[in-house]
């Protein structure tokens, strides 16, 4: 069975291990000032047969500092995987949302953060995403986390379109 890690990356993003229909689901690893926590993410990648990475992107508007640091935590995150020998996808999150959240209205960022965390809690009821036991609402970064593992694991099973519950799934998975 092909493990697959599903990786939200930033601040407030996740990490998503995913083995058939059992996942599990963290929220980055990240302390403030001082980015990912390279011997958790390494842990993970350890463990995994494939990482699928959200392409990380500049915001108009976002300070200088805050986009170095996005796009040198992506990077650094994709130079572990790298380093491990794994194979990567980049996928630019317009493409795992097509078929996530096929249906569902996603043009405004709110909405579309909500879709992932219904969705992701549709496909995995027991799964918590809440970050921490104190959490009030559940993470849209480990719910995208999630869904970006399953559009992983989707796409090496070779379907592009599923119903986005397993129970449905008809041919292969």
């Amino acid at each position: 069975m092909t493990l697959i890690l599903g990786i939200d990356p930033g601040a407030n993003g996740g990490i998503a291990r995913i083995a058939g229909n059992a996942l599990e689901v963290w929220p980055m690893p990240w302390i403030a000032g001082q980015g990912i926590q390279v011997p958790t993410v390494r842990f993970l990648f350890q463990t995994a047969d494939h990482v699928f990475i959200e392409k990380a992107f500049v915001m108009p508007k976002q300070g200088i500092v805050s986009a170095a640091t996005t796009i040198g935590e992506w990077k650094r995150i994709i130079g572990m995987a790298e380093g491990l020998s794994l194979p990567i996808t980049i996928v630019p999150a317009k493409a795992w949302q097509k078929v996530m959240l096929a249906g569902m209205a996603t043009s405004d960022k709110q909405a579309r953060k909500s879709a992932s965390i219904a969705v992701a809690q549709r496909l995995w009821p027991s799964v918590s995403l809440f970050p921490t036991e104190r959490s009030r609402k559940p993470s849209d970064g480990m719910a995208e986390a999630a869904l970006i593992a399953e559009y992983g694991r989707r796409m090496l099973a070779g379907a592009t379109m599923l119903p986005a519950d397993p129970g449905d799934r008809k041919g292969k998975a």
